[in-house]
């Protein structure tokens, strides 16, 4: 209890703007900690969509493929979303694998998202197998 009441002693004693600094980075890691998603089998649809289009959309390698996806991000988004409403049949639905599937499309460079022998893009794909058992 102590070493808690110096904590507290020292982060709001003189230099506010170093406790506004220390008090949001405390925040900021706490929330970094608590934030493991998981989405469900709608959300991560959707997320994915988002991905696949912003990637289709920005990228000069998919520049060929736009006009298949509707010609604009927001047709692309629409297109796919009307598309995997037909297609949601996974009985052994992983949240937390769909979290991590969408996070990893996301987080590769455009070369990885559409080299599908890049160790990114397979590595991804490891991750989005264990989403639908």
């Amino acid at each position: 209890m102590d070493r808690t009441h110096n904590l507290v002693r020292f982060l709001f004693r003189g230099n506010s703007m170093k406790t506004i600094l220390t008090v949001t980075l405390l925040m900021l890691s706490t929330m970094f900690i608590y934030s493991c998603g998981s989405y469900d089998q709608d959300e991560a649809g959707e997320e994915l969509v988002k991905v696949i289009c912003e990637k289709t959309f920005t990228c000069d390698e998919a520049k060929a493929a736009r006009p298949i996806f509707g010609g604009s991000q927001s047709k692309c988004e629409e297109k796919l979303n009307s598309e995997k409403k037909n297609n949601n049949d996974c009985k052994d639905f992983d949240g937390d694998a769909a979290y991590e599937c969408v996070s990893c499309q996301d987080d590769l460079s455009c070369k990885e998202f559409f080299d599908h022998k890049s160790s990114g893009y397979k590595t991804c794909q490891d991750i989005c197998d264990k989403v639908c058992k």
